[in-house]
């Protein structure tokens, strides 16, 4: 009995020692994967990833102007996950701000597809691996 809780002990630290490697070492990964991807892009390509990253931002402060009192302090509450606000916030939303949201998630959409359809074989195959790992993290 006590050579099995002894062993038991000793798997229960070898796995906690190795899980921060494998955590590591598929970050290590993810981040060659996505060097990769880039690297194969093309100016054009990295210029529509620019111009989305671009709309994303302005999204985003235009919808932070529009926030009232009572959503500000919901954004700034600190007790609260990135995730517990979202949902919280979009609660809130008023009609004018959901059309806001809307017609952004539209628009990015077709920019998505854009990009999508610009990409080669291969590109596509790295863009669908890292997205896929995205989905996983």
């Amino acid at each position: 009995m006590k050579t099995k809780r002894i062993f038991s002990t000793a798997i229960l630290f070898m796995v906690t020692l190795l899980l921060p490697v494998i955590a590591q070492s598929e970050k290590q990964n993810r981040k060659a994967l996505k060097e990769t991807f880039h690297a194969s892009l093309s100016e054009t390509q990295k210029a529509q990833l620019d111009k989305q990253k671009s709309m994303r931002k302005t999204h985003k402060e235009t919808l932070i102007t529009t926030f009232t009192a009572a959503q500000v302090a919901l954004q700034e509450d600190t007790l609260l996950s990135r995730k517990e606000k979202r949902k919280a916030l979009r609660k809130t939303f008023t009609v004018v701000q959901k059309d806001m949201v809307k017609a952004h998630k539209a628009k990015m959409k077709g920019e998505r597809e854009l990009f999508r359809s610009s990409l080669s074989e291969e590109q596509l195959t790295l863009h669908d691996q890292l997205k896929e790992r995205r989905k996983h993290s």
